[in-house]
């Protein structure tokens, strides 16, 4: 099975916290191929410092997670932000922005997966109900660690 992870879904990897334990079983599953956004290991760095700044990690921690997760991100698949991937965001901002309020690194998110799935099936990973939500009006198969409980 491939399995795209987006920031909110990977950050369950690292961090400790409400949907770590099904991220981490979704991770066992034998012949899981994961793959990523360019753009999640950036997002991932802004979310460590920002949970730092509300006190909720130490900056030691946050040196230690930002390292794995550059140790980590070589084993998986990237998806570039190629100018198709970043015409597919224009294209689903312009179809869900308004409607179900998609946040442009969202939309370079489900764009990247859009981009993925030219290749074959894959299922959407993310803990992001409403990003959940568009990918499945998109059609797509979603994996919400959070609604897995």
């Amino acid at each position: 099975m491939r399995l795209f992870l987006d920031t909110s879904a990977l950050a369950k990897l690292f961090v400790p916290e409400a949907g770590t334990d099904e991220m981490n079983a979704m991770m066992a599953q034998d012949g899981l191929e994961i793959w990523i956004s360019a753009l999640a290991p950036l997002e991932f760095h802004s979310l460590a410092w920002r949970r730092h700044r509300e006190g909720r990690l130490e900056a030691a921690r946050v040196a230690v997670l930002l390292d794995t997760l550059d140790e980590q991100v070589h084993e998986w698949r990237t998806i570039g932000l190629t100018p198709s991937v970043l015409q597919g965001a224009r294209e689903l901002l312009a179809d869900h922005a308004g409607q179900h309020g998609l946040r442009t690194l969202d939309a370079l998110q489900l764009a990247s997966f859009g981009a993925l799935l030219e290749h074959g099936p894959a299922t959407f990973g993310c803990a992001d109900t409403r990003l959940c939500s568009v990918a499945a009006a998109c059609g797509h198969a979603t994996f919400n660690p959070l609604a897995a409980r």
